[in-house]
C-alpha cells in the first residue's frame, strides 16, 4: 500500500529511524476488502479493518513491535492497552469511530508528559488510519478528518507530543492483488470463514470520490 503523512511537533527526519518499521510494514501489506452489510452498500467492497489490522499486528511482531501495552489499571478508564510500542514510540491502529482519535490523543500526551505511568519514556504517537476514499463502515475515522481534528488541536497548543499522522492509501487505475474475506458475523466477528485473493482494478472518477473495485 501507499501512504499519506501529516506531522506534528517534530520533523519527519528526527524521528525516521525509529518509524521506519512502520513504513516499511505498510508497503508491504496489501489492501483488505470485505463486503458490506450496511444499507445502501450491500454487495459492496469496502475497507476491511479487522483484515488490515491483523496484517499490521502480524508482520510488527516480526519487528519486536510490543502488541497491547497494558496500561495501568489506575489510568485504565482511558483503555486497557496500547496497539503497539517499541523504543519510545506509540502506534496506534485508529479505523473504529472517530471519537477514539482524541482518546489516543490525549492518553498519549499524559503518558509523554510523565514517563512514570508506563514506566517508559514517550518520544513519538504514530496514528495510522485510511484515507476517505476508501469505502467503509459508517462514522470511522478517516486521514483527512483526523488531520482537521489534529490541526484544530494544534492551533490551540491542546498537545505537545510529536504525532506522525499516516492515511493508508490506493494506486488507481491498475490491477492489484487484493485480499477479500468474509467473517463470521459480516459486522462485529474477527473470524474469518473465507479469504482469498483477487486481482482487482482500482479506479477513482474525482479527487473527492470513492475508490472502487472491479
Amino acid at each position: 500500500m501507499i501512504y499519506k503523512l501529516k506531522i506534528y511537533n517534530i520533523s519527519e527526519n528526527e524521528i525516521k529511524n525509529k518509524i521506519s518499521d512502520v513504513y516499511d510494514v505498510i508497503k508491504k501489506i496489501k489492501i483488505h476488502l470485505k463486503g458490506s452489510d450496511q444499507r445502501g452498500k450491500k454487495n459492496t467492497y469496502i475497507f476491511d479493518p479487522k483484515g488490515t489490522n491483523e496484517k499490521i499486528k502480524k508482520e510488527l511482531i516480526k519487528k519486536n513491535w510490543i502488541p497491547n501495552l497494558k496500561i495501568p489499571n489506575d489510568f485504565n478508564p482511558l483503555g486497557k492497552d496500547i496497539d503497539f510500542f517499541k523504543d519510545g514510540i506509540i502506534v496506534e491502529v485508529q479505523f473504529s469511530n472517530y471519537p477514539f482519535l482524541l482518546n489516543n490523543v490525549v492518553r498519549s500526551e499524559l503518558f509523554f508528559k510523565n514517563s512514570n505511568i508506563l514506566n517508559k519514556k514517550i518520544e513519538c504517537l504514530v496514528i495510522i488510519t485510511k484515507v476517505k476514499a476508501f469505502p467503509s463502515s459508517n462514522s470511522t475515522l478517516y486521514f483527512e478528518q483526523a488531520s482537521n481534528q489534529l490541526d484544530l488541536l494544534s492551533k490551540n497548543n491542546l498537545f505537545s507530543i510529536p504525532i506522525i499522522l499516516i492515511g493508508l492509501d490506493c494506486e488507481i487505475d491498475k490491477k492489484q492483488e487484493i485480499v477479500w474475506s468474509e467473517y463470521k458475523e459480516a459486522r462485529y466477528s474477527r473470524e474469518s470463514i473465507n479469504s482469498k485473493l483477487l486481482e482487482l482494478e482500482v479506479k477513482q472518477k474525482t479527487p473527492n470520490s470513492f475508490f472502487s473495485f472491479k
